[in-house]
């Protein structure tokens, strides 16, 4: 599998069987999202389902709606800002 570069981790914090959902940034520029279980120490388990956003709005978006619908955020690194602040707005 290519290089990714992390940008934002999800978790329900009242549900943590859930898993997690872990956006990165692909080779191509895309943004992929990625629902796993998760096994504590040893990173991402079993992968549930698997997202490709071409467009970064949408990956916004569905971010948003995950927010929105129970999960936190558990990790967030400096390139993954803009999932959450689309275009500056903070």
């Amino acid at each position: 599998m290519a290089a990714q570069i992390p940008l934002l981790t999800l978790q329900d914090g009242h549900a943590p069987y859930k898993g997690v959902w872990s956006f990165s940034k692909t080779e191509q520029g895309n943004v992929e999202a990625m629902h796993s279980t998760f096994r504590c120490g040893d990173g991402p388990g079993c992968v549930i389902e698997r997202w490709q956003f071409v467009a970064h709005e949408a990956a916004t978006r569905f971010a948003s709606h995950l927010l929105v619908h129970g999960w936190s955020v558990q990790r967030l690194h400096l390139e993954g800002e803009g999932l959450l602040y689309p275009s500056g707005r903070r």
